[in-house]
């Protein structure tokens, strides 16, 4: 895979902007590559049902998830 000049700087510059550092374009693209590798390896794509699912258990627990955190703030400890 061949990461673009153009991306490349664009990685080098947000690189600089979060770390203060300039790094070389062959660090820039190592970097790149392995953040490419990394996020191909955790990123599953979802499908409708799937989201549809999680939403459904999420709002299952959000009612106590919720009185939890209004408790803790009642008693002064948020």
């Amino acid at each position: 895979m061949v990461i673009p000049d153009e991306q490349l700087e664009q990685f080098r510059g947000l690189y600089k902007a979060r770390y203060g550092t300039e790094i070389s374009k062959e660090l820039a693209y190592e970097q790149g590559m392995k953040l490419i590798c990394l996020l191909k390896r955790i990123y599953k794509p979802m499908t409708k049902e799937a989201f549809e699912t999680i939403t459904q258990k999420r709002m299952k627990i959000l009612p106590a998830v919720l009185a939890g955190i209004a408790s803790r703030d009642r008693d002064g400890m948020v």
